[in-house]
């Protein structure tokens, strides 16, 4: 009798051959990198200059290249004129020949800008000023040079503005000829001046989920098949409003009286949109697919746990791309058109290492009247000593008031254990005293439960997909049922866990009870 671990072993042993049929490897646990690398992931190719290319020099946060944020508080022609004027003035003194034929040759074109008040185009032109302030001085460099030594001109002429909403001042300039710089945004941001509007200028933070992409299964979009699928003509505003911000989601996934649809357009970059099933942040467009499957299973998550009959509506927010990178502004235009749709409830299972007043602003804006439901992230570290944000504005760590941010890490046990011997946090979890958290591993199974019809027929299913992306969304399901019956968001089903755990790693489902108990 004293062989019986041995026996046990032996069997436990014989199932695992068994199971994989002979096929070396069938049963190796992969990453979900591993998965990509096997089927690039083409629209990121050496051609785009955002991904790893270039980093903050601060704080190491992954930035668009060419990129600055912008966002007021009172946007106004007037204030733009006083803008504009004041940073004329930091040229006073200084024999700049080229600043001086640059006013001469464009006298026409200030003087139209002056009287019609473009004031996008005077705000772009005040930041060309600022930008060639900072190379006059030695500050930052440009990224390509100038063909004919009219530095002024060249930046002037390659720089673009875009407007996000147009209840929200919220801009994104460009320019291609200049790799902003941690510099620009310091310079420009202090001291504030008198007449900017209240005005925050900041990097265009790269945005992810963090190392928890799922195989790439979620069907390629086909214009010809599939254009009409993000039209409806239902107006569904049935139940709390909630909304996904993320790479997409596929326009069946839900039925299709569940996705909200008021029938009004809204004004995007000063052009009136229709937008039924969402908005596009990326293509800026209202197809709002999922290429890759991230937003898909994150809202599939959200979808299990809620019944056939709850009254509830979803919004799809495109704001990650194809490769789930997004960015600050992306997320941020996101945040506030979920506010433009008055959505009671938004999933963001995604974030940044760097905490940026213009992100905080949106968050504290959008709250007031929603419940944000934010991921921890995927790196395993104590968020009491790094920072991760969104999460991180959840008033239960900051002590702020935003109420209404709710932080979620992930758990160590799979999704469809309802009752775990132990609540404990997956290792790759993010972690804080404070936060909620709930199941962040096993989705790659919840990939079965989505209809075959929207997937690819090639997809890898050898990849496990774990990570608090999928655990947000399950404190999300917790809050729109509570509030389709006016209650609080319901603490018992949120899990508080006892403690981080080193060696807890997905297995299939006939290990994974042995495992657990023996522990």
């Amino acid at each position: 009798m004293n062989n019986w671990p041995i026996y046990l072993l032996s069997i436990l042993l014989l199932v695992l051959l068994y199971s994989c049929k002979g096929e070396v490897g069938k049963c190796k646990l992969k990453k979900c990198k591993e998965i990509e690398a096997k089927e690039p992931c083409t629209p990121c190719n050496d051609k785009d200059d955002y991904v790893s290319k270039c980093i903050d020099s601060d704080n190491g946060q992954q930035i668009k290249c060419h990129d600055l944020v912008a966002h007021f508080n009172n946007f106004s022609c007037q204030s733009m004129k006083d803008s504009l004027t004041l940073t004329l003035k930091r040229f006073e003194g200084d024999a700049n020949d080229e600043l001086l034929a640059f006013q001469q040759i464009n006298a026409e074109t200030l003087y139209s800008m002056n009287v019609s008040c473009d004031s996008i185009e005077i705000l772009k032109l005040t930041i060309d000023l600022k930008l060639y302030h900072l190379l006059t001085n030695d500050k930052i460099q440009l990224a390509i040079p100038s063909p004919d030594q009219d530095t002024l001109k060249h930046i002037y002429n390659n720089s673009t503005m875009k407007k996000c909403l147009c209840e929200e001042d919220l801009f994104l300039y460009n320019n291609p000829v200049i790799e902003m710089e941690n510099e620009v945004v310091t310079a420009t941001n202090k001291p504030k001046m008198k007449g900017e509007g209240g005005g925050k200028l900041s990097l265009n933070y790269i945005i992810e989920p963090e190392g928890d992409m799922p195989p790439r299964f979620a069907r390629l979009y086909n214009k010809g098949r599939m254009q009409n699928r993000y039209l409806t003509s239902d107006t569904s505003t049935l139940g709390p409003i909630v909304a996904f911000l993320d790479s997409g989601m596929d326009p069946e996934l839900f039925a299709q009286n569940k996705y909200f649809n008021d029938n009004q357009e809204v004004c995007i970059d000063d052009v009136y949109q229709s937008n039924q099933k969402g908005w596009n942040f990326i293509g800026e467009n209202n197809i709002t697919h999922d290429d890759v499957g991230h937003g898909t299973l994150v809202a599939q998550s959200f979808k299990i746990l809620m019944l056939e009959d709850d009254d509830y509506t979803v919004l799809p927010i495109k704001v990650l791309d194809s490769c789930g990178y997004g960015t600050m502004y992306s997320t941020v235009c996101g945040l506030y058109f979920a506010k433009e749709k008055n959505a009671d409830i938004l999933n963001c299972s995604w974030g940044m290492y760097v905490n940026d007043t213009i992100m905080e602003r949106a968050i504290e804006t959008v709250s007031a009247n929603a419940i944000i439901v934010t991921s921890a992230g995927n790196k395993g570290e104590d968020l009491t000593q790094f920072e991760h944000y969104p999460s991180e504005y959840s008033w239960r760590n900051s002590g702020t008031e935003l109420e209404n941010v709710y932080e979620v890490a992930g758990l160590c046990h799979h999704y469809t254990e309802e009752t775990p011997i132990r609540f404990e946090y997956w290792f790759n979890s993010n972690f804080n005293e404070k936060n909620l958290a709930e199941s962040a591993v096993g989705y790659h199974d919840l990939i079965s439960e989505i209809p075959n019809s929207i997937k690819r027929n090639n997809y890898d299913n050898d990849c496990t997909c774990n990570g608090t992306s999928y655990a947000a969304p399950r404190v999300t399901a917790a809050a729109a049922a509570a509030a389709a019956t006016q209650n609080h968001v319901p603490y018992t089903i949120l899990k508080i866990p006892e403690r981080k755990v080193e060696n807890c790693t997905y297995v299939p489902k006939f290990e994974k009870d042995d495992i657990i108990n023996g522990e």
